[in-house]
């Protein structure tokens, strides 16, 4: 369902033997990950793509939300690839597109990435590479638009206001007044389509961002600029994708003594191997926890936890738009990644019940 624009045209023209890259970003619990894994079940799966997961925290978890058999996933951990794993962002496209070759590769990168500075990352291995921007695609939650567009300010609009297509999720709980303020704040950034997940398929969504990107290279355009022209160049000299670039929403990550990412702003990321186990009500105390830190704010929380009744690992989940649980066949360690902004480390210790990964 498209609430404005028009997505038209049957996507980007495919070249044989080039790799389409699909771009699907957006802020912290957004739901890309889901967004990703409906593509798939819709029938993605079926072209065998590469999904690379980019995570923000030392303790991966969203690749292990992928089910096994519908995607080859790459995983690049500990920071960010728009800035301190530029290099190793770049390294790993090498790798798949010039060993495996896909036909497609989609790219969530975390929610503290920089899509400017991505696009150019893409722009210039597609000038090296036999690939091609596909699609970029910004996942926005309906539910706190306004909220975090006045929390993290042009860093956050950036997400959405240098995307080809938005795409809203949990619009279902909404009434038409917050729905319509939704629209609002998304359109005092973008003019470009902007589509209900909620209400469309995986593929669909895909489609229309493919669709967009076409219609955004086109003469009279809404989008101006095709994603990522200019963008490889500062002050009129070239830059080095491989390298930091101050204009990025991160400055070099760094671990402190108990083994937490930090970036600048405040940003932070804590990530747990709890060894306890936990019933429902353990779970619930433990979300509520940390929605209710003394020390700044957790943005995002996500993992895999033992269950107490012996049934396998609880997947955990933590946003600005709510919180929730559920059984998971994922079969794996437990872990827990917490990310937030002037977060105390000893709390968080002491609210999970257990110590920092060192």
């Amino acid at each position: 369902m498209l609430f404005e624009g028009d997505a038209r045209g049957g996507g980007s023209p495919s070249r044989a033997g080039v790799t389409k890259v699909d771009l699907v970003v957006g802020f912290l619990g957004a739901g890309k990950t889901t967004l990703v894994n409906r593509m798939l079940a819709d029938g993605l799966a079926g072209e065998r793509p590469v999904i690379v997961e980019n995570e923000f925290g030392d303790v991966a978890v969203d690749g292990d939300l992928i089910p096994e058999g519908e995607a080859q996933v790459r995983t690049l951990a500990s920071g960010c690839i728009c800035c301190t794993l530029r290099g190793s962002f770049l390294d790993c496209l090498d790798e798949v597109v010039g060993t495996l070759a896909p036909s497609r590769i989609v790219i969530e990168p975390t929610g503290l990435a920089n899509l400017p500075d991505l696009l150019a990352i893409v722009r210039d291995a597609s000038s090296r590479l036999p690939c091609c921007l596909n699609s970029v695609t910004s996942v926005v939650d309906a539910s706190c638009v306004a909220e975090m567009l006045e929390f993290a300010g042009d860093f956050y609009a950036s997400q959405v206001r240098d995307a080809t297509l938005v795409a809203l999720t949990h619009t279902a709980g909404l009434g038409a007044p917050e729905l319509e303020e939704a629209l609002r704040a998304v359109r005092s950034l973008t003019s470009c389509p902007v589509m209900d997940v909620d209400a469309a398929g995986g593929l669909e969504v895909l489609a229309a961002s493919e669709a967009a990107l076409a219609e955004a290279a086109s003469p009279g355009a809404w989008g101006g600029p095709l994603p990522g022209d200019g963008l490889g160049e500062k002050d009129g000299e070239p830059r080095d994708s491989r390298g930091h670039d101050e204009r990025c929403g991160h400055d070099a990550h760094g671990h402190d003594a108990h083994g937490h990412l930090h970036a600048p702003g405040g940003f932070g990321s804590f990530s747990f191997l709890p060894g306890r186990t936990f019933s429902e009500e353990d779970v619930d105390l433990l979300l509520e926890g940390l929605r209710r830190v003394r020390s700044g704010r957790v943005l995002r929380a996500k993992g895999f936890l033992a269950r107490k009744d012996g049934c396998g690992l609880e997947h955990v989940e933590l946003a600005a738009g709510g919180a929730g649980h559920e059984r998971s066949a994922y079969r794996g360690d437990p872990k827990l990644v917490v990310i937030g902004r002037g977060l105390d480390g000893d709390e968080l210790a002491r609210i999970v019940g257990a110590e920092p990964e060192p």
